[in-house]
């Protein structure tokens, strides 16, 4: 598996002389061109150079003509272009971090400035760059920014950021560099600095852009609307060098309109990556380029236009309002009646429908536009659009049950008692049946006999014209939030399944079974309250709906299965009613049209969704816990990734290792602390396991995560470490979980059900709780380390019967070889003797211990194989030792270790260490190839890389 490691971005700058990216990726500078496909641009990797040796990291990227200057850390190098390829022409160490770097063209110079304020410059020599000025700025404090102005030595200017806030200008062409000016506007730490002309554009720990003046340091204007620390920051002067437009970034990417004339700016537009923390951005060729600390590179659309007010018509007082298809709008005004308003027309009142006392929640039209319904108290009526003349109206005892259009054929109403009238709206016919389950309904969809009813209280019922009954109920929100609306899956050929999307920020997928019962097919986190679906008129078997809705006072959209918003507008909060009107391009959201009241006033608001293309991934907000290969051999390169942030991720590699994300899951309701995987026949399974008691099984798709079934125990507890096997036609899953229990699930592939099955648990005797499972080869005995260094073997049971009988007391044997606390386990391979007995330990101080369970000590002890904590471990054979295995490790201080280990545990020999640039390693996996480490980022290490 070829893979493209993913590992801490922190800078990146784009060339418009070459057309292409540079970026930072852990100790690797990697180029990228922007690839036009059709109506979309993409990134294309072209090169990769290894800058510095891992675990440091790229921090600074400066661009000319001539060269390319690159840190990390104090290490500076100097890239050059031969007939289109880079290398690496000079590499200097300063001693301290730099801050900035350029290359003066004019004096052939390298200058560099570090964060203990040291200038440097290197003057060109025919063999490199030779040190010729070192000087000390004053006062010496630690700067974090730096932006050099000039491009001669005579000319040269640096401005710098500092620790408390403060913003200094230096001249350094005079001997010793001159301070023209020191400005304090940042409380707290200056994080990014780019010049103008005539301005100082700066961002801080403080959360705020600020802008003064080149020439005096005056400020002018400061703007505030980050919710986490601002950590890029870009200014486009191409479009009007007076009015630029200013990017911010942090977890959230900011667009300000700044007027250089008016010393004024306002927030234009917000785009939200969901790849963490955005730590650099660049515009290149109408494209917003942005990079953060989880590894993720993206591309999108720099829109500078958000969604904005339009002119709105004149409608009074509106309590409630729906919009036609030619654009009338239909409104109950503050006395209750009903009026309407055509294009360029006066408000006029219907005719019959002033003083009813209409109830305003109940005002809707039909998605073709020809039918209007509103209701009273106990009257509903319906209202033909085209002549405005009442088509029908019938008394109900009251409708407290609701009131919802189903379609365009049909209307049901629902009085407070479950009586429910369906009519067929053509046709003018009346049908009666009873609901019981969580009044009022709020909305409806129909296919065939069947008809599909949400309700006000998280159920979701299923109607059957033949029977003239409902059949079937299931509710589909955990604390019984409104089921705000339904829709078809366009993919379902036959129309069973359908999508529930309910308050409680949760969508799920049901489907309608040939025995017509309603089952969950799964359910997954989305915005954090949804109002709705946004889908084209005639959508096609691979229309995948969007969601729209709620974000404290926020209006955003996102897609199916994604939680960052497309598009963000603040409109205030309270209860708004309101309307969306989406524009497509074939199966793609390009427009959307909001409507709303506020105080009673219509509220319009317009916006285009920016293209976003990403170029790497897997986009994970926070730490990786868990990564696993999941294709066949001769498959397509893929990954699972889990983490932190509750996402399961599928990505395929590109040719050159680049991981896409193909699907992207939400169902986890808290972090994902493991993943592993087990190919049975024709199919792959993964099982991922964590906070909130959950233990989830997948089936691996192409380009899908179908989830199977999951188990969620009470009270919350954290699975932090799970094993899976297949036996007789079943999957069984081990767990180890922080209540000190083991425990161990079944699942039934010929009959499955969407429920785990708990079949046994094994309490910790002593006080810690489990860190890690493991397992035999053949699966005679499951290993579990407790916390206390303490490992245990359980005798697996022979049937599932005696697993569950309460009479059967677990067998099992267990050892402490040391007093550290133990997170590191793992089992030996098959060709080892004996090697269902024996397991191997690494503790928190870097020492491995080799036990067998029917010792009383430890078959092999080595010391000091790391000096931190063991977090993962794997052992694997080399055909060409056949007498000694291997014995893979991965630490905190960020390394992984290769030992060979005799067959006998006579002897061991530490054969490979090599630093990772993924941070804290928290998985290690074997793959086909070699290895699968995750952390802060993300590495695959080869067997050929490391010579086995």
């Amino acid at each position: 598996m070829h893979l493209q490691q993913v590992a801490y971005r922190y800078t990146l700058v784009a060339d418009p002389v070459r057309n292409i990216i540079f970026a930072g990726n852990g100790n690797l500078l990697e180029i990228y061109s922007l690839i036009q496909t059709g109506s979309n641009k993409h990134l294309k990797l072209i090169n990769t150079i290894e800058i510095v040796p891992a675990p440091l990291v790229v921090s600074h990227i400066s661009v000319d003509d001539s060269y390319v200057v690159v840190a990390g850390g104090s290490n500076l190098s100097v890239l050059e272009e031969v007939d289109g390829e880079f290398t690496i022409r000079w590499k200097h160490n300063v001693g301290d971090n730099i801050a900035a770097a350029k290359f003066l063209k004019c004096d052939s110079t390298v200058v560099a400035v570090t964060k203990k304020k040291h200038f440097y410059s290197f003057v060109r020599k025919e063999d490199g760059f030779e040190l010729v000025r070192r000087v000390t700025l004053e006062p010496v404090t630690t700067i974090f920014s730096a932006y050099f102005i000039g491009d001669s030595l005579e000319s040269l200017q640096v401005i710098t950021g500092g620790i408390f806030g403060e913003i200094e200008s230096f001249k350094l062409g005079s001997e010793p560099p001159e301070r023209l000016f020191s400005l304090k506007g940042h409380d707290g730490m200056v994080f990014g600095i780019h010049i103008t002309p005539t301005h100082i554009f700066s961002i801080g720990d403080d959360r705020a852009l600020r802008i003064f003046t080149l020439k005096d340091g005056e400020e002018q204007f400061v703007a505030y609307g980050h919710q986490d620390r601002i950590r890029g920051l870009c200014v486009d002067l191409t479009s009007d060098p007076l009015n630029p437009y200013v990017y911010t970034a942090g977890d959230t990417t900011a667009v300000w309109k700044y007027d250089t004339v008016a010393n004024s700016g306002h927030l234009i537009h917000q785009y939200e990556s969901a790849t963490g923390k955005v730590m650099a951005i660049a515009i290149a060729d109408g494209c917003l380029i942005g990079c953060s600390a989880q590894g993720a590179l993206f591309n999108v659309e720099a829109l500078r236009q958000q969604m904005e007010f339009v002119e709105s018509p004149e409608l009074g007082v509106v309590r409630s309002f729906a919009k036609g298809r030619d654009s009338t709008y239909y409104v109950v005004d503050d006395k209750k009646d009903l009026k309407y308003r055509k294009i360029n027309d006066e408000l006029s009142p219907v005719d019959g429908f002033q003083g009813l006392k209409l109830r305003y929640n109940t005002l809707m039209i039909s998605p073709n536009g020809k039918t209007i319904i509103t209701s009273g108290d106990s009257v509903v009526y319906v209202i033909d659009a085209a002549t405005l003349t009442g088509g029908s109206q019938f008394q109900m005892a009251d409708v407290l049950g609701g009131v919802c259009l189903v379609g365009n054929s049909h209307l049901l109403a629902v009085s407070r008692q479950g009586k429910a009238v369906m009519v067929e709206l053509s046709t003018n016919s009346f049908t009666n049946f009873h609901i019981e389950k969580g009044l009022p309904i709020k909305c409806a969809i129909t296919n065939g006999p069947f008809m599909v009813i949400g309700t006000g209280r998280g159920y979701v019922s299923l109607y059957d014209e033949d029977t003239n009954m409902i059949i079937d109920s299931i509710c589909v929100a955990a604390k019984k939030d409104v089921v705000v609306d339904l829709i078809w899956d366009s993919k379902s050929l036959k129309k069973t399944h359908f999508y529930a999307l309910t308050r409680d920020g949760k969508c799920s997928l049901l489907t309608i079974l040939e025995s017509k019962a309603l089952e969950l097919v799964e359910t997954w986190s989305t915005i954090r309250t949804p109002a709705g679906f946004l889908s084209p008129r005639n959508p096609s078997s691979s229309t995948t709906p969007y969601i729209w809705g709620f974000r404290g006072p926020e209006f955003v959209v996102t897609s199916l299965k994604g939680t960052n918003p497309l598009i963000v507008f603040e409109c205030g909060g309270g209860n708004r009613i309101m309307s969306v009107f989406p524009t497509f391009e074939g199966d793609d959201l390009t427009t959307v049209r909001f409507e709303y009241i506020v105080r009673g006033e219509l509220k319009v608001v317009e916006g285009k969704i920016p293209k976003a293309n990403f170029a790497m991934g897997p986009f994970h907000k926070s730490e990786i816990y868990g990564a696993v290969e999941v294709n066949r051999e001769g498959e397509t390169p893929a990954i699972v990734t889990v983490g932190v942030d509750t996402q399961v991720i599928l990505s395929k590699l590109s040719d050159n290792g680049l991981p896409l994300p193909v699907c992207r899951n939400f169902t986890h309701l808290s972090s994902i602390h493991c993943v592993e995987v087990i190919t049975v026949g024709e199919n792959t399974y993964i099982v991922t396991a964590g906070g909130r008691s959950e233990v989830r099984l997948w089936q691996v798709l192409p380009a899908y995560l179908n989830s199977l079934a999951g188990y969620e125990g009470t009270p919350d507890y954290r699975v932090v470490s799970v094993k899976v096997r297949e036996d007789a036609g079943k999957l069984f899953i081990f767990a180890a979980t922080s209540i000190r229990e083991l425990q161990a699930y079944s699942f039934d592939l010929e009959h499955p059900t969407n429920q785990l099955k708990k079949i046994y648990a094994f309490k910790c005797p002593d006080q810690g709780t489990f860190g890690k499972v493991a397992s035999a080869p053949d699966f005679s005995s499951i290993f579990a380390v407790g916390t206390s260094g303490t490992v245990y073997a359980l005798k697996w049971p022979q049937s599932e019967a005696n697993a569950e009988s309460d009479q059967t007391e677990p067998v099992y044997r267990s050892q402490r070889p040391n007093e550290a606390g133990t997170l590191g386990l793992c089992a030996v391979p098959a060709s080892v003797p004996r090697a269902n007995d024996i397991v191997i330990m690494g503790d928190d101080g870097g020492s491995v211990y080799v036990v067998d369970l029917t010792a009383t000590d430890p078959l092999l002890k080595i010391e000091d194989l790391h000096f931190s904590q063991i977090s993962d471990m794997v052992t694997f054979s080399v055909e060409s030792d056949p007498s000694r295995f291997r014995l893979a490790s991965v630490s905190s201080e960020g390394v992984l270790a290769i030992t060979a280990i005799s067959n006998d545990f006579s002897s061991f020999e530490k054969l490979i260490s090599k630093p990772l640039c993924v941070g804290d390693p928290m998985s290690l996996r074997l793959t086909r190839s070699g290895f699968l480490v995750a952390g802060e980022g993300l590495q695959a290490i080869r067997f050929d890389e490391l010579g086995i």
